[in-house]
């Protein structure tokens, strides 16, 4: 039943379970008057015989993986594609009557939504932020913003306000990165859905005319680096939740701290700053892909 052709360097199995004929030579060699082995004695040698051949042909390592033999597919891990989901883009022109300053009564930081942004070196096209625009000369460091859904959920949860998506003043909302997802340095593309790709490549036809439109609007070309986390405002207090026409002013001054505080807390929780490496426009449902 067992095969009986062996290896040069390796005994089969029948013989490394069964090796009568070895014992037999060696009781013999050790023993030549015959003498009569007690059964335990006869077990531990055929034990130290059994796992010494094994050892000096390697079996036991035929026989079961070490950490050293394992596969390098296995011992690397699967690094998380980092790619999140463009919910919302935003901007907020220039009004000439005063209300994109401060210190109008009517000023907010809200961000109308739109189905798309053009964004240049200088920033967002039709986009305007005062202190950026005054007081820094519109550096292009500051040229867009973005924030990360789960800061969004983490607010509505510990505040239960009517918080909305462009409270913050961001560019960009993206589901599927965390506010932990960014470092300064880092660089990120934005890209029409894998889906949409896939069905391009498979239309051979009409393939050069839609990367000639791609390239002319920018679609999958878009590229910013990562400058600065945007750190929490003043401004911000003028939200209606936070600045309520019914709360005594020591009340409002309270709220105001807890939020700033709140927003203060970790790097990126108020959202980060982005410089434009390569211009073109983003869409609603654009991924957000980090670059290696």
């Amino acid at each position: 039943r067992y095969s009986t052709k062996l290896n040069k360097n390796v005994y089969t199995f029948n013989e490394m379970m069964h090796p009568r004929r070895r014992l037999q030579q060696q009781c013999e060699a050790a023993n030549p008057n015959n003498n009569v082995y007690d059964a335990p004695s006869i077990m531990k040698r055929l034990f130290s015989s059994v796992m010494q051949s094994a050892n000096d042909n390697n079996l036991l390592d035929k026989f079961f993986f070490s950490k050293q033999q394992l596969p390098t597919e296995l011992k690397k891990k699967k690094k998380k594609k980092e790619i999140g989901s463009v919910l919302r883009t935003a901007a907020r022109s220039y009004k000439a009557n005063g209300s994109s300053r401060p210190a109008s009564p009517t000023y907010t930081t809200n961000k109308p939504s739109k189905p798309e942004i053009t964004i240049t070196h200088d920033g967002v096209v039709g986009d305007y932020n005062d202190y950026r625009t005054r007081a820094l000369k519109s550096t292009p460091n500051r040229a867009i913003s973005i924030l990360t859904q789960d800061v969004m959920d983490a607010i509505t949860s510990t505040f239960r306000s009517g918080m909305q998506a462009g409270d913050l003043g961001e560019n960009i909302l993206v589901n599927g990165l965390l506010h932990t997802s960014f470092r300064v340095g880092d660089r990120f593309t934005f890209l029409p859905p894998a889906r949409t790709n896939e069905q391009d490549n498979n239309n051979n036809n009409n393939n050069d005319k839609q990367q000639q439109q791609q390239q002319g609007n920018g679609g999958g070309a878009v590229v910013v680096e990562i400058t600065e986390p945007i750190e929490p405002c003043s401004n911000l207090c003028k939200l209606p939740y936070i600045n309520r026409d019914e709360w005594k002013p020591s009340r409002r001054v309270q709220e105001c701290k807890n939020f700033l505080q709140y927003l203060d807390q970790r790097d990126g929780f108020r959202g980060w700053y982005a410089k434009v490496v390569t211009g073109g426009t983003i869409r609603v449902g654009f991924d957000m892909k980090k670059l290696v």
